[in-house]
């Protein structure tokens, strides 16, 4: 057995979706076989960082040919800001890649309502809220949602608008980390970078941006 496996090592069957996985593939396998089909070289044209849990892929989202984003998936939509005492083969690494080695010139980071760490902050996923605070990496997404948070639980804002208002906080604090990192923010004052924050209501399937110079997130 190899090494990274143990010699106790279970043989435990695979999961519901694998075998799905597999058939999916054999079935592009055969069609593209026989329309001798070959996938175009395409270099991605912008990168976006969303959460793990968004419910649609953003290709199928932005009706986008194959190859022409460069996604990134993350626990949560927040980025971290940019610590230079510490290599971070995670969001920096990915940004820096796409950045400076694909020439990607914008990057959206795609909050979305229905995040389970916005439902967790919010107390309406109470066992999830308890998981990710006895887990080894997770608390640390709490701990970037704080401030947005506090803007969330400001009085005077009616509670069915409070997950669409972290989420929007989430994106703002997540551009201003990104303009932390030397290679974006070199960009952006050169002209050569777009920033930009989107905001994706899971149930009434509507998009929206954020506005710079008015801060406020307006429809797509």
């Amino acid at each position: 057995m190899p090494a990274y496996f143990p010699s106790d090592y279970p043989r435990t069957a695979p999961g519901k979706a694998i075998p799905g996985m597999i058939t999916g593939y054999y079935t592009w396998r055969d069609n593209a076989r026989a329309t001798r089909a070959r996938p175009a070289p395409r270099a991605p044209s912008a990168m976006i960082i969303a959460g793990a849990d968004l419910p649609l892929d953003p290709q199928t989202l932005f009706r986008a040919p194959p190859g022409s984003l460069y996604i990134v998936r993350m626990a949560a939509p927040v980025v971290p800001p940019y610590a230079e005492d510490r290599i971070d083969l995670g969001i920096a690494a990915a940004t820096e890649f796409a950045l400076t080695i694909l020439g990607i010139p914008d990057i959206i980071v795609l909050g979305h309502r229905g995040a389970t760490l916005v439902s967790a902050l919010l107390g309406h996923a109470d066992r999830i809220a308890a998981l990710m605070n006895q887990s080894v990496q997770l608390p640390g997404w709490f701990t970037m949602a704080e401030e947005p948070l506090v803007h969330a639980l400001r009085p005077g804002i009616p509670d069915s608008e409070r997950p669409r208002v972290l989420a929007e906080e989430m994106v703002r604090g997540s551009l201003e980390s990104l303009m932390s990192y030397p290679w974006i923010v070199e960009g952006v004052m050169a002209g050569i970078i777009g920033l930009h924050g989107w905001y994706f209501d899971d149930d009434a399937r509507t998009l929206a941006r954020l506005d710079p110079d008015t801060d406020d997130f307006v429809p797509i």
